[in-house]
């Protein structure tokens, strides 16, 4: 009984996924040094962050796709998630994944020069995968995901955990 007591006292282990994939592949450098480049819009950055602060509880969890960036690019993501102020956000890599590293699908470029505008791109197409892929990462009571640009999500408000409840599953969006 007292297991049991135990369990229903415990706040469910709760999980918070964004992702970022890049396009393209990088093109290895033939002088041997990186060039650097923020991949991640200083704002998306801030938006990331907020979300961590505002999930405190939740484990943050960046998933990335480690062969489309260089290595300076990986070090400076690594530093955002180990700097993160709240200490619940890890960076992890869609490649160790092995439905997503061993699929065709993502291992393809989208070198459409009208990718951000075309919603129909291969980028989105591999975007929208992927973020169910994540979702089904770990073993977590309550699983969440949202694009990097919702920062309202508090998966602990009596809205979510009400409808949690009450459907099993909270949906929004257009």
């Amino acid at each position: 009984m007292e297991g049991k007591l135990e369990d229903l006292a415990k706040e469910p282990a709760k999980a918070y996924n964004l992702l970022w994939i890049r396009p393209t592949f990088p093109i290895p450098s033939t002088q041997g040094s990186e060039q650097f480049c923020q991949l991640i819009p200083q704002k998306t950055i801030e938006n990331m962050l907020s979300i961590a602060e505002q999930n405190s509880d939740a484990d943050v969890r960046l998933w990335i796709d480690s062969r489309r960036m260089t290595n300076a690019q990986m070090k400076w993501l690594r530093s955002i998630a180990e700097g993160c102020p709240s200490h619940n956000m890890d960076l992890l890599d869609l490649r160790d994944i092995p439905k997503y590293q061993n699929n065709s699908f993502y291992n393809q470029s989208d070198d459409s020069l009208e990718w951000r505008l075309n919603k129909h791109s291969l980028i989105w197409r591999q975007v929208d995968a992927a973020k169910i892929l994540v979702c089904l990462q770990g073993d977590y009571d309550q699983t969440f995901y949202s694009d990097m640009d919702i920062t309202n999500l508090r998966v602990n408000s009596d809205e979510v955990q009400g409808r949690l409840s009450k459907y099993g599953v909270v949906l929004s969006g257009w």
